[in-house]
């Protein structure tokens, strides 16, 4: 069953995600054609309950070495291109990013001509007070450094991973650039400004459970704005590079 007639393939990196993976699974419509779930180097059942669940549009890659997040879906959406998917989506294994919101971002690339979506929690404050405190402004801080890097000021959700991804799209950027870990979504809005990609941004819910973020905000944060920041003069010079080639 196409979408609008376009191959759809849902990428799913997991590590550790035991608890959700298997519900994830069972939530994902029938209209996606591909279930491509990245399993890099889980510690727990993820990959036991992964090879027994019982979905012939599930392709399950398996890294021997734990490579991050921006690898996997990287892997994922190589996979995806092989299997002739038009557009990719990448959702993550935790059960926050629902499939019933898989249409609102499909619809712009196919309806709008966009080349982009990503998913926002950051539109309105009811969706924003779901978010705790510390998560907030700590994407706040990064948005916003993240507009200055990509001139994307638009985009006021910078590190949701909820996205998704025109095949012709995916093939102009420098996947080989894109950073395997938690930069990954910096880095793929990065690349995405230097051939000026339309982005739209989609209204979403945050939604938390009671997990503990591997991520240590007092570290993350300084070291993302040097990250940043050094995207500046190489965005400047890809720019004049083009301009004189």
């Amino acid at each position: 069953m196409l979408y609008k007639n376009k191959k759809i393939c849902l990428v799913i990196p997991v590590y550790n995600e035991e608890d959700h993976i298997e519900e994830v699974i069972k939530e994902i419509p029938e209209f996606i054609d591909f279930i491509i779930v990245i399993d890099d180097k889980s510690t727990d059942n993820t990959l036991k309950i992964l090879k027994n669940i019982k979905e012939e549009r599930l392709h399950i890659i398996v890294h021997e070495t734990n490579q991050g997040v921006g690898k996997s879906t990287v892997n994922g959406f190589l996979l995806g291109e092989e299997l002739g998917a038009d557009i990719f989506v990448r959702i993550d294994g935790d059960g926050q990013m629902k499939a019933e919101l898989l249409p609102k971002f499909l619809d712009p690339l196919i309806d709008e001509d966009y080349d982009f979506a990503k998913g926002n929690r950051m539109s309105n404050k009811k969706l924003r007070e779901q978010m705790p405190k510390y998560r907030f402004i700590g994407n706040k801080i990064l948005t916003w450094i993240t507009k200055i890097t990509t001139g994307y000021w638009n985009v006021n959700d910078a590190q949701n991973g909820y996205t998704a991804m025109k095949k012709e799209t995916f093939k102009k950027i420098r996947h080989e650039k894109l950073n395997a870990g938690y930069t990954f979504e910096n880095s793929m809005l990065f690349e995405l400004s230097l051939i000026n990609a339309k982005i739209k941004e989609i209204e979403m819910k945050a939604i938390y459970q009671n997990e503990s973020s591997s991520i240590k905000l007092r570290n993350f944060i300084p070291s993302m704005i040097l990250y940043q920041l050094s995207l500046i003069p190489r965005r400047i010079f890809y720019k004049m590079k083009n301009v004189f080639n």
